[in-house]
């Protein structure tokens, strides 16, 4: 008796095919799509850092010309030897937000502040801190890190710098977010 083979249950061979297809094109799809977005969040947090990092670097240096003023500053720096000179820290706080965007070169929002030895952050005028105007800081008559609200940020990008402020030590810090 011989026996005959039967083709009905054999086209596994053509489904296995185009499944095992069909499954790795939508698999390669995911993988290409998922690296894409890490690229950009990966892009975009590298370039929030380099403009912390731009702003804080300028911040520490004599600025240019070497005793600016708001109607000539081409760069805005603070300090004397890591020390901090009041009169141009005064300047730099009068500038308008729009005028330190551009003299630092920021593409994305910022904000300025100083904190003393003791943890409080140090008054300018009737403000503790220079950038954003939708920065809040609250809190009583030492007002803290903690005490600063940003305005809802997708990244913030931190960077603390020491230096000495009316010759104490104090940690000079620059958020930049988007």
């Amino acid at each position: 008796m011989a026996q005959s083979l039967s083709t009905r249950g054999q086209v596994w061979n053509v489904d296995f095919i185009i499944g095992a297809l069909l499954f790795t094109v939508v698999a390669v799809f995911f993988f290409i799509q998922l690296q894409g977005i890490e690229a950009v969040d990966t892009d975009k947090t590298t370039d929030l850092l380099n403009q912390a990092r731009y702003i804080s670097d300028e911040l520490l240096t004599q600025g240019y010309p070497q005793n600016w003023i708001n109607i000539n500053v081409i760069r805005a720096g603070i300090t004397d030897n890591q020390r901090i000179n009041q009169s141009k820290l005064d300047n730099l706080h009068d500038l308008n937000y729009s005028k330190l965007r551009t003299v630092f070169r920021a593409r994305d929002d910022f904000f300025i502040f100083l904190e003393k030895d003791d943890g409080c952050l140090v008054q300018l005028d009737t403000d503790y801190g220079i950038g954003h105007s939708a920065v809040n800081v609250s809190g009583g008559s030492c007002r803290q890190v903690g005490d600063i609200t940003l305005p809802d940020p997708d990244t913030l990008i931190p960077i603390t710098r020491f230096v000495i402020y009316n010759g104490e030590p104090a940690k000079l810090t620059t958020y930049v977010w988007n």
